[in-house]
Order: structure tokens, then sequence, then C-alpha cells
């Protein structure tokens, strides 16, 4: 991808920038530098700090339909509002925005956050599992453990995450303090709760949901189609 490339897009969902929203007491994004073994750690989430307000906006923005959306505390009851109004600025295409809510649906039916869905809300998502920084350095016994949660995955409306702050294993985790085990079940407790007062009704079908087997090439059909990029020259 190449470091600026990387930058550009980080740039692109707000990440390196303090989000634009109706109160003051915003938390500014940290990036000490643009080196190239920063941006390669960054390119995984260390070295780079961000506050769970740039996150869901960065995810939200990507989970639908890669138009970004800009933060907001009001509630806009306008019907005549559509979202090209809101937003004309596309960070991935389309297609790349639906692959990847298969992709997060796949980590809640065939990943680390099954312990978040919610039977018939099809629920999406992504875990996240970080060493604390104390002094400049990593602390191997502290953690920050979140989960960034979506629903329903094919046509995404609500957006939850959630953050635990130097989580501890219990015998219930057997042991785990990751978010797997901690945040992706807080996430499901939210949206019991959204679709409880909303009156939400459960969904019959699950479009994007599956096993990993259906999305992800094997060795064999990887070789296959190089030999046929070999032989036809597309």
């Amino acid at each position: 991808m190449g470091k600026e490339s990387f930058l550009n897009f980080i740039n692109d969902i707000c990440l390196l920038k303090k989000p634009e929203i109706e109160i003051p007491e915003v938390g500014a994004p940290s990036l000490p530098d643009t080196s190239d073994i920063r941006m390669m750690t960054a390119a995984f989430g260390h070295g780079i700090s961000v506050s769970p307000l740039q996150i869901v906006t960065a995810a939200s923005s990507i989970m639908n339909g890669g138009i970004l959306i800009k933060p907001t505390l009001v509630l806009d009851k306008d019907p005549n509002r559509t979202k090209s109004d809101k937003s004309s600025v596309r960070i991935v295409s389309e297609k790349t925005a639906h692959r990847m809510r298969q992709l997060m649906r796949l980590v809640v039916t065939d990943g680390t956050g099954g312990k978040a869905d919610v039977p018939g809300y099809n629920v999406g998502g992504k875990t996240g599992t970080a060493d604390k920084n104390e002094g400049g350095r990593y602390e191997k016994n502290k953690r920050r453990s979140s989960f960034m949660g979506f629903f329903p995955a094919e046509a995404p409306k609500y957006a939850v995450y959630v953050m635990v702050d130097e989580p501890k294993g219990t015998k219930e985790s057997y042991g785990y303090a990751t978010a797997g085990w901690v945040a992706a079940p807080a996430v499901a407790g939210v949206i019991e709760s959204i679709v409880a007062i909303e009156g939400i009704k459960p969904q019959d079908s699950d479009e994007l949901g599956g096993t990993l087997s259906a999305y992800v090439k094997t060795k064999e059909q990887i070789e296959k189609e190089k030999q046929l990029v070999a032989l036809t020259g597309h």
C-alpha cells in the first residue's frame, strides 16, 4: 500500500484530526511521527491513539457504503434531508464497503466476536485488544479491550462501541480478558436493549452470514488463478 497511501487513507477517515462535533471537549489523536517503522506499527494499531468517537466515525463510514459520516449530537428530523446532503466524501468504494460488511459479519458468526451476536439481528463487528502504553512502554498485563459492533450487517442502521479499561479475566471467561470475552457481550446487551426499546423485529434471513470458506480462497484456488493469468495474460 505504501506509506503515503496509508497516511492519506487514515486522514480521509478522520483519524489524524480532531472530530468536528457540537461540543469543544473533544480529544485529539496522537501520532508522534510518520517514520517508516511508525507507519508499519500504526497499520495494526500500535503507535497511534484515537478517541472512541473517531473509531465509530471511521468504522460507520466504511460500513455504511463508503461515504464519510459526520458525527453529531443533534437528531436530524428533516425527512427531506438525504444522505447525499449530509456528506459527499467517498472514502472506499461500495464494493469494498460491502466486502467489509461481509467480513465483519463473519467475525461474529465464525470469529472472535461470537458473543456479540443477537439472533435475528445480524450483528457485525470487530474485536480489539491492545496493551496499554505507560511511560512509553507497552504493559503486557494491562490492556484495553473493545468491540465495534453494528447491525443489521446487510444495511447498517446502528453502531455500538464498547471499550473496557484494564479488564480482568474471570472464571466465566476462563481467565481471558480479551475483547471477545469482555467487550463483545456488552455490545450484545446494548443491542438487545435497542431492539426492545425501538420495537425492531428480528429478521429471518442472513445474507452476509455463512462460513469463512465462502469468502476466503484456498491455496488451490489461488494457484489455479495464477495459472490462468499466466495462460491468458489477464
